[in-house]
């Protein structure tokens, strides 16, 4: 719970009654290591709040390839965070979910239910305003998410991931890390030794 108490006061300032009164609609939550966490055909019914471990997000194309939507991680020793194992989509609007969620590592999450998030929200204005930023900052992932995959090249994309987190790249295998980067591993592996010939030159 500490973890995420920082988390929330890094942008919002709750009271400690705020809390008192939260801490019971929360659970602990582990999975193991290639533990599927949500299948795709069902609403995410709780929003996961990660306290270690990694997760990967994905969906298949009709093409029956697998396409990484993101990485999930809470780890200081990166330069970013992605903090929940969620389906914002699924989960505000009650709709069915395409991706997949699946453990890369054991995982620790900190869990709460629709339900019990709504009613925080119907009884605090200080956990109304939470919700607001967090719904802003999805938008704003999933936004820019989209805008790179639409735009850059490639290498642009590649090279803002390594400037971003390049604790990914020491956590994940090289061919997840080309799936999100839109890209098969050999063009992946391409770039990277460019980039190296370029670095040393």
């Amino acid at each position: 719970m500490e973890s995420f108490k920082r988390y929330l006061n890094s942008f919002i300032d709750l009271p400690e009654s705020e809390w008192d009164v939260a801490i019971k609609h929360f659970q602990f939550k582990s999975f193991r290591k290639n533990q599927v966490i949500h299948s795709p055909g069902h609403i995410f019914k709780e929003m996961l709040f990660l306290t270690s471990g990694i997760v990967r997000s994905y969906c298949m194309t009709q093409e029956a390839k697998d396409f990484t939507w993101s990485f999930h991680f809470n780890d200081r020793c990166s330069n970013i965070e992605n903090f929940f194992v969620v389906d914002f989509a699924s989960f505000s609007m009650r709709e069915p979910s395409r991706l997949t969620f699946e453990a890369l590592t054991d995982v620790e999450v900190l869990s709460i239910s629709y339900n019990d998030l709504q009613g925080l929200y119907k009884t605090s204005v200080f956990w109304q305003n939470a919700g607001r930023m967090l719904a802003e900052q999805a938008y704003y992932f999933n936004h820019h998410r989209v805008l790179s995959l639409l735009a850059e090249p490639a290498e642009d994309r590649y090279l803002r991931l390594q400037r971003e987190s390049p604790y990914l790249f020491e956590k994940v295998p090289q061919y997840l890390i080309a799936s999100y980067l839109g890209m098969t591993p050999q063009s992946l592996s391409r770039i990277r030794k460019n980039q190296q010939i370029e670095t040393e030159s």
